[in-house]
């Protein structure tokens, strides 16, 4: 899997509203040991569960659509092992609401290890 590809379904795991969907593409795209560490809030979660069950809350994605919120991806960077990209959320006008960082570190088969995020 190219670098493009994993941050397209990186993307799309956050974007999708749909369990099973959720589920396959963290499956496909975290190692089943996958850590995730989140700033500022300083919460750790571990492994695919806590990944799919933590992070792509289908409730919280639903009220960003029904609020007409968008979300729109920066660009990705790599290096080595490594992916660092660009996120926000926007209000309807464009506004920025919320805004962040993240890095993905991969293991040798091209998943997702590691993920540090840091949100603005």
């Amino acid at each position: 899997m190219t670098a493009a590809s994993l941050v397209d379904r990186y993307f799309d795991a956050w974007a999708t509203t749909d369990p099973a969907r959720r589920h396959e593409l963290v499956g496909t795209t975290f190692a089943e040991n996958a850590t995730r560490h989140a700033a500022p809030a300083n919460v750790s979660f571990l492994g695919r569960g806590g990944r799919d069950r933590s992070e792509h809350r289908p409730r919280e994605r639903r009220d960003l659509v029904r609020a007409d919120f968008s979300f729109t991806r920066g660009e990705h960077r790599e290096n080595y092992d490594s992916i660092q990209l660009e996120w926000t959320v926007n209000t309807p006008d464009g506004t920025a609401v919320a805004w962040g960082h993240d890095c993905l570190l991969l293991n040798a088969e091209g998943q997702i290890a590691k993920l540090y995020m840091f949100n603005g």
